[in-house]
């Protein structure tokens, strides 16, 4: 359901929350609803009437409604984080150096999380300022609909067949956020305590032991005394402490030693800077010190802990540091400071046990007790909090434990990533000479795959490859589809479950169905590719023959398919076949006037061969840019995606051969990220390559398997299997230079032939009594012959530089093919 209200967004947006809270209330669910300027697009039960939405929003109930959809969006986190950078109250890495957006985004939602249970917090309530007056225009929405209800503002339904050109363009934004949502269901099944990870992560029958060396590194590392992870000086020392808390006396020494070692100075020299911020402390009621923490978070441990603060004992950590300038401090932080906001939450024990665990790794219990000197009952109290909040689990986690442990949920989970990462058996490197093979039989090319794809298959593997026109149909499809039929092709175009799209002057790309935004790169719409589409389409929804498209412009058909080809290339047109295409190719997408004194039907034949008469052609707009940096990240990761499954392994001289868009440079960082996440695993997989390599977990238990070792297969040198042009020592010289008319075939994984010019000349490593290397080199010949359709022949002039006539090969040669001499060459005719 469409609603059209030339509202403007500031009213239309808050409409729209307004809409999905009140269907809330009213039916306990919630309803999808995608807004734009113009107009309200609703996914919501088949009948619903417009009356009926506008009836559910009560102008008095107005800003509750917005409250309740608003409260747990990132609409209003951006705002707090917004008002907390405002004021100061996110630190960053200092004077020269960027804050990455996600370390921001992180802390504001950390900080946000402390103080959501306190309305009246500044920044809360700016954060909803911010959104109710500065982004929505709630009184004009509140008069409007108000106008609605008494009729003054008139509603009209209308059933249409087709969308209006408002309703089309936010339905396809819609379609566009959907086709980039994760697997995630929506609603409370999402919730990730339901799931796969709390059956795993709190469920000791299921989950694996720690391995307690892993348990150890992760701590180590997690407490910053890993080397390397140290803080280098007293401003990061004193961060560090900040968000640590609580720093046992034992874990002191070993980090102010790790820290000394990083910076370059003495301890005593190290803690200089900070001594006046910072104690050793003693809890109210112990004999001696047993943590070290920042004045600042004392507060909040003092609240938490139920302690009298007057009570708490201070010990300078530097000489010539006055204990009771520590102590003065410490009042003025005390008196400065909201109980209720120095406590962290609404159970404060808990939380400031749950902010500790986070660096302890799998521990005994004692170890949050001993520190803040706790008595049993407390500390009992806030663990089962913690385990009944799924936040913390109790149980034996290391292999070595005897008692029950305690660790934090997300560390228990990251452990169990690192302990799997540990178990995985090494991989010796294989030759970059079996690189070939294993690309080959990883894209169906070598004649092992037992299984042949589907055409729509080998086009999602080759998505957002930008390859010659004249490449697809004949070389790069047809090996890997024995019998490749282009009518196949022509119904999946026409089905729009894949889309053609240029990619530079005479170069084609495909694309699944809806998917080319992915592999596009633009800066948006723009008015000028706009005003080019307008000036030969009537509009950017529909679909038009080229008769239509000249008659509407008044041009002839020569000039409309001069122009279509040029927005074609420009990755601004398609049609819905590839018969277009063809008929270009053969014309060199050049239109041509038949000489004057040919016969009329040969110059009718000639004048419709040159235009681009094959099918519907329609705009392609180009998309938007990404909206922020998280949208440009998920889809540097769906690229990154695409070449893991287009070459298994991954690395850099790859992606010379890609599109910009699918650079190294742009998606090492994407790459980073799902081998973080186990999508992908790095390493060495092949020797002599310089740089990362990076696999998907199903190509590295293929290159385990063997694949491609004994592979037999052909392509053209152009083709994204071969390895030509990727200028690695390692594989072989002779490979032919990445052209689209040049071929190389293997056979048992080795190179056996490197043709050029399409078997004009030859060059053959191996002889005709080789059975592998002869099967191979005549199907290569044979594919070659096959590809004129006029007459099914090649003509061989050299092989391995001399006539072919006279070469040792001149007699497989005859037997396989009807052949002819030409002088030093021969002609050779493919056999019925």
């Amino acid at each position: 359901l469409v609603l059209h209200a030339f509202w403007g967004g500031r009213v239309l947006r808050p409409l729209a929350v307004a809409l999905q809270a009140a269907w809330r209330r009213r039916h306990g669910a919630w309803i999808d609803v995608a807004v734009d300027d113009d107009a309200l697009a609703v996914t919501a039960p088949a009948g619903t009437r417009a009356r009926e939405l506008f009836a559910l929003v009560d102008p008095a109930q107005l800003e509750t409604l917005l409250r309740e959809g608003l409260g747990t969006t990132g609409f209003l986190g951006a705002r707090f984080r917004e008002a907390a950078g405002t004021a100061l109250q996110l630190p960053r890495q200092g004077f020269g150096r960027r804050t990455p957006l996600w370390f921001t985004r992180q802390r504001a939602k950390q900080l946000l999380d402390r103080v959501a249970r306190l309305p009246e917090f500044p920044l809360v309530v700016e954060a909803w300022r911010s959104a109710l007056a500065d982004h929505f225009d709630l009184p004009r929405l509140a008069e409007l609909l108000a106008e609605v209800r008494s009729g003054k503002i008139a509603i009209h339904e209308a059933a249409t067949l087709v969308p209006s050109p408002f309703a089309a363009d936010i339905a396809w934004q819609r379609v566009n956020a959907l086709m980039y949502e994760d697997d995630a269901p929506a609603g409370a099944a999402a919730a990730p305590s339901a799931g796969l990870l709390r059956e795993l992560v709190h469920a000791g029958s299921l989950r694996p032991r720690v391995p307690r060396a892993v348990a150890d590194a992760f701590r180590r590392k997690a407490q910053r005394l890993w080397p390397g992870y140290a803080p280098a000086g007293p401003r990061e020392l004193l961060d560090w402490l900040r968000e640590r808390l609580v720093v046992p006396l034992a874990e002191w020494d070993e980090l102010l030693a790790a820290a000394a070692r990083a910076a370059d100075r003495g301890p005593d020299e190290l803690l200089g800077e900070i001594a006046g911020k910072i104690a050793a402390v003693t809890p109210p009621g112990a004999a001696e010190p047993r943590f070290v923490a920042a004045l600042e978070a004392l507060p909040r441990i003092a609240a938490a802990a139920g302690w009298d603060r007057r009570a708490i004992g201070l010990t300078p950590l530097a000489a010539g540091t006055d204990a009771a300038a520590l102590r003065r401090t410490l009042g003025r932080l005390a008196g400065a400071a909201d109980p209720a906001v120095a406590a962290g939450g609404a159970d404060p024990l808990a939380d400031l046990l749950a902010d500790l665990l986070r660096c302890l790794g799998p521990v005994a219990p004692a170890a949050l007790a001993e520190p803040l000197a706790l008595d049993g009952a407390a500390l009992r109290d806030a663990l089962e909090s913690l385990e009944a909040a799924g936040r913390a689990v109790v149980d034996a986690v290391t292999d070595d434990a005897t008692e029950p442990q305690l660790c934090d949920a997300d560390d228990l989970e990251r452990l169990l990533r690192i302990a799997r990462a540990a178990r995985r058996p090494s991989f010796a490197p294989l030759p970059l000479a079996r690189l070939p093979g294993f690309i080959a039989s990883w894209q169906g090319v070598a004649a092992a795959v037992a299984v042949a794809p589907g055409l729509d298959a080998v086009l999602e593997q080759l998505a957002g490859l930008p390859l010659p026109a004249a490449l697809w149909e004949s070389d790069v499809l047809p090996v890997r589809l024995p019998g490749y039929d282009p009518a196949r092709l022509d119904a999946l175009l026409a089905a729009g479950e894949a889309e053609w799209f240029g990619a530079g002057e005479k170069r084609i790309a495909f694309a699944p169905g809806g998917e080319r935004e992915l592999f596009v790169e633009g800066e948006g719409g723009g008015d000028a590719a706009r005003e080019r589409l307008l000036a030969l389409f009537p509009d950017l929804l529909g679909r038009y023959p080229l008769e239509a498209l000249a008659q509407r412009a008044g041009v002839s058909t020569a000039e409309a398919t001069r122009r279509l080809w040029a927005l074609a290339w420009d990755g601004l047109a398609t049609t819905d076949g590839f018969a277009a295409v063809r008929a270009g190719l053969a014309s060199g997408f050049a239109p041509a006037e038949p000489a004057p004194f040919a016969p009329r039907r040969l110059r009718f034949g000639t004048w419709r061969a040159t235009r681009a008469f094959g099918g519907l052609w329609s705009p392609l707009f180009p998309p938007e840019p990404a909206a922020d940096a998280l949208e440009r990240d998920e889809r540097d990761r769906e690229r990154a995606r695409v070449l893991l499954h287009r070459y298994g392994v991954v690395f850099r001289e790859q992606t010379l051969r890609e599109a910009p868009w699918l650079s190294w440079g742009r998606l090492f960082r994407a790459l980073r990220l799902l081998e973080l996440s186990g999508e992908a695993v790095s390493g060495q997989f092949f020797e002599g390559i310089p740089g990362a390599q990076f696999a998907l977990s199903e190509a590295l238990e293929a290159l385990r398997a063997g694949a491609g070792a004994q592979a037999s297969f052909f392509v053209s040198a152009a083709d994204p299997a071969a390895p030509c042009g990727l200028g690695l020592s390692g594989l072989p010289e002779a490979l032919p230079r990445r052209l689209a008319a040049n071929h190389a075939a293997f056979a048992r994984g080795r190179l056996v032939a490197a043709s050029e010019r399409r078997g004009r000349a030859l060059a053959l490593f191996a002889g005709p009594e080789d059975e592998a290397a002869r099967a191979v080199v005549l199907d290569l010949l044979r594919f070659l012959a096959g590809q004129r359709v006029a007459r099914p022949a090649v003509v061989v002039e050299t092989i391995d530089g001399a006539p072919a006539a006279a070469s040792p090969w001149a007699a497989a040669l005859h037997a396989a093919f009807h052949a002819t001499r030409d002088g030093g060459a021969l002609r050779l005719v493919r056999r019925a």
